[in-house]
């Protein structure tokens, strides 16, 4: 958690080269597996709002979620789950 406070206390002090960052964040978001989607997730929502003003960063958050729901409601497929 101390790394997060960190990059949002530098990220709100303008000590990072915010589109390096959020796309950092958004690759981070990409790559991460399941196990660790959710932590990540909440972390990006924290950005949100700068994920969105810039039209490239929002389709790429848009994609990775898309794609996360594929990935969730193929592995339901495969399990044989009735909610998806």
């Amino acid at each position: 958690m101390y790394s997060f406070e960190i990059s949002a206390s530098l990220f709100t002090s303008n000590l990072l080269v915010k589109d390096h960052f959020l796309s950092w964040l958004l690759t981070q978001l990409e790559q991460c597996g399941l196990h660790a989607f959710m932590i990540w997730l909440m972390f990006a929502s924290s950005y949100h709002k700068s994920i969105l003003q810039d039209i490239s960063q929002g389709r790429h958050l848009v994609r990775v979620l898309v794609n996360r729901i594929v990935e969730v409601c193929s592995c339901c497929v495969v399990v044989g789950c009735d909610s998806c």
